[in-house]
C-alpha cells in the first residue's frame, strides 16, 4: 500500500466512527436483512477498521455465538477496534478477534473452507482486488457469502476532473515524484466486480445501490472531509503534506473563479453543499 494512503488511514483512526462511518453503517441493517446467520458460523470482515462491523453484528446477533475474525493493514485501527471491544464486551457474547496484517497474505494462509461469511468495505482500491476475490471464494464454505462495501470508479470520474483541472494549473502544489511513481488503483466498476466473481465461481450475486446524502455549510468544509474521511485519498494523498491547508483555500477560491458545479450546485464559499455518496452492496454465494 502507499505509504501517503497508509499513513492518512493510521491518523484517522481515533475518528474514523465519527467522520466516515456513520455516514454508511446505518446500511449495514438493510444489507444483514438479506441474510440468515446461523449459529456458530465463521464471519471475516477484511479491512476491519475500528471494529465496529464486527461489533454491531456481536451486538445484533449476541445469541448466535458466532466466531468473529476482523484483518486491518492499519495497527492504529486495531488498536481502536480492541479498545473498543474491550469497552463493550458486556453488550455481546461473541467476543471479536482482530489481526493487523496485509488482506491478501491473511487469505493466502487461511485454510479452504474456513469462514461462512467474508466482508470488505471500501477497500477494493487499496488491495489486488481480483486475487481477494479469488481466495475469498478459496476460504468460504460451499454456500458461504461474500459481501462487498463499495463505490464504484465511475462515481470518483467526478472528483477526479476536479482535481486535475485544478493541478493542472497549480503545478507548484504537487508532490511530482509520488504522481509519477504512484500506481493509481480506483475501484474497479460493478461490472468489472460481478465479472470477476462470475470467473471465480461465485453464483447468486445480488447487486444494491444507496445514495448517502451528507450535507455541508460550505464546499472547504466538504473538501475537508473528504481528506479526512479518505474518500479522495488517491488524489489528496498527492499533495504536499505542508501545503494541504493553503492547497484547500486556492482550490475552492480556482472552482469558485471558473463558475465550477458539482452535482448541479455551484462551487461558492458561504454556500451549502451536499455531497452524495454512491454505495454499492454487492452480495455473492459460493
Amino acid at each position: 500500500m502507499d505509504n501517503n494512503i497508509f499513513d492518512l488511514f493510521s491518523q484517522k483512526a481515533e475518528r474514523y466512527d465519527l467522520v466516515t462511518g456513520a455516514h454508511y453503517y446505518g446500511l449495514l441493517d438493510q444489507i444483514f436483512e438479506k441474510i440468515k446467520l446461523r449459529p456458530a458460523e465463521k464471519i471475516l470482515d477484511l479491512g476491519s477498521g475500528t471494529g465496529e462491523i464486527l461489533l454491531k453484528i456481536a451486538r445484533k446477533y449476541k445469541d448466535l455465538t458466532l466466531q468473529l475474525t476482523g484483518v486491518d493493514f492499519s495497527p492504529a485501527m486495531i488498536s481502536v477496534a480492541n479498545k473498543k471491544t474491550l469497552a463493550n464486551e458486556n453488550s455481546f457474547i461473541s467476543r471479536p478477534s482482530f489481526f493487523c496484517q496485509d488482506l491478501i497474505d491473511y487469505l493466502s494462509n487461511c485454510r479452504e473452507n474456513s469462514y461462512d461469511l467474508v466482508l470488505t468495505s471500501f477497500m477494493l482500491a487499496y488491495v489486488k482486488y481480483s486475487e481477494l476475490f479469488k481466495l475469498a471464494n478459496k476460504v468460504l464454505n460451499k454456500g458461504g457469502k461474500l459481501i462487498i462495501l463499495t463505490t464504484p470508479k465511475g462515481f470518483f470520474k467526478k472528483i477526479e476532473n476536479i482535481f486535475f483541472n485544478f493541478i493542472l494549473f497549480h503545478p507548484f502544489y504537487i508532490n511530482w515524484w509520488a504522481l509519477l511513481t504512484k500506481k493509481f488503483s480506483l475501484t474497479p466498476s460493478v461490472e468489472e466486480i460481478t465479472g470477476l466473481l462470475s470467473k471465480y465461481n461465485f453464483s447468486k450475486i445480488e447487486i444494491n445501490k444507496f445514495t448517502v446524502k451528507v450535507p455541508f455549510p460550505d464546499p472547504l468544509t466538504c473538501l475537508k472531509w473528504l481528506d479526512e474521511s479518505g474518500i479522495a485519498a488517491l488524489y489528496l494523498s498527492l499533495i504536499k503534506k505542508s501545503k494541504k491547508d493553503e492547497v484547500m483555500q486556492a482550490m475552492i477560491d480556482y472552482l469558485e473563479k471558473k463558475s465550477m458545479r458539482f452535482e448541479g450546485q455551484p462551487i461558492k464559499r458561504g454556500t451549502p453543499l451536499r455531497f452524495d455518496w454512491e454505495i454499492y452492496s454487492v452480495i455473492a454465494e459460493k
